[in-house]
């Protein structure tokens, strides 16, 4: 049963890696944004608040949530070009998979993790593209993976590096609200669930620290 178990953890990997790397004319049609825009942000030394992109609206305030991945996206296309992105992009996938992977074995099982990667398999394809929103993929698993080994295994010292997550995911991808409101919910435990307290004390002082970073 655990060389089946294995050869699924494996086989389970391949197939992220083999559907995570798209060929060069499969691209999305954001990465050309993406790439001036951290053109402009490395050359500038600056943020740009405005809508440089609109021709109609070209002064309209603009709050480039993501504007830390473009910077990312540039210099790697740089020094890489196009396929420096398609390995970021395989690369943060299976990261993000593997931490999910770590956080949940002890507690549910290979097995478990390796039908639901299968059932999230045709969400993967759709959305996995050199955007943005793969590093919230990194950043989500790395929450969770930090949340689970101190509720389950008592370490709560993953939970101090959570404030540093955010700082990247704040300036990475407009999805660094769902660490605030995933750690809100987890707080919520200890109010809900009466053996949860210890880990309510220790989940608390992160979470402050996280809406602080974020404003």
């Amino acid at each position: 049963m655990r060389k089946f178990q294995i050869i699924g953890i494996i086989l389970v990997f391949i197939l992220i890696g083999l559907l995570s790397i798209h060929s060069l004319n499969s691209i999305n049609q954001d990465i050309g944004r993406h790439l001036k825009s951290g053109q402009i942000i490395w050359e500038t030394k600056q943020v740009y608040k405005t809508n440089l992109f609109s021709f109609t609206e070209p002064n309209q305030p603009f709050i480039n949530h993501h504007w830390f991945s473009e910077v990312v996206f540039y210099l790697l296309y740089l020094a890489a070009g196009l396929k420096g992105l398609i390995l970021l992009k395989t690369s943060v996938i299976l990261l993000s998979f593997f931490i999910i992977f770590l956080a949940i074995r002890k507690k549910t099982g290979i097995m478990l993790f390796v039908i639901s990667s299968l059932v999230f398999m045709p969400v993967l394809i759709y959305r996995s593209d050199v955007r943005p929103e793969i590093f919230s993929y990194l950043f989500l698993s790395c929450f969770l993976f930090a949340i689970f080994r101190a509720k389950y295994r008592q370490e709560e010292k993953w939970l101090y590096l959570l404030p540093f997550i955010q700082i990247f995911w704040t300036n990475m991808h407009i999805y660094f609200y769902l660490l605030l409101l995933l750690h809100t919910a987890f707080c919520s435990v200890g109010f809900v669930c009466p053996g949860s307290c210890g880990f309510q004390r220790f989940v608390i002082p992160p979470a402050v620290v996280q809406s602080l970073m974020s404003l």
